[in-house]
């Protein structure tokens, strides 16, 4: 298993140090669409707008491997689903969150994961 910070000819370093597989990361999402509906990218497309507008402090990246995580199955009531998003990602930023060949969040520092989790809450 590759550590964070090596790459190999199909490792493609993300913006956040850590290697990644893009076209493994592009089926996964494209798998998770299908089995979750048209709901899933706009879920995802509407929280990189909010994150956007507050602050930033996750990457795309990691706002995907979030998704990932959290969704299975039809999404058919996006209200609702937004809310799950929120609710479940909480958890998920407290602590790492290993995604294929590293951490998708290891360029969080201690203070940006406290700001993220006081957005998510106040989401």
């Amino acid at each position: 298993m590759e550590r964070c910070g090596t790459t190999k000819s199909h490792i493609q370093p993300r913006n956040h140090g850590c290697p990644s597989r893009p076209k493994n990361h592009a089926n996964s999402i494209e798998a998770k669409s299908t089995e979750c509906g048209q709901n899933f990218r706009r879920i995802i497309k509407m929280i990189k707008h909010w994150n956007h507008i507050h602050s930033e402090y996750l990457t795309s990246y990691h706002i995907e491997v979030l998704a990932l995580s959290i969704f299975s199955g039809n999404l058919g009531d996006l209200p609702w689903n937004l809310h799950q998003y929120f609710d479940k990602a909480r958890a998920l930023i407290v602590q790492s969150l290993w995604y294929d060949l590293g951490y998708a969040d290891q360029y969080l520092s201690a203070t940006g994961r406290q700001e993220a989790l006081k957005r998510f809450e106040t989401a």
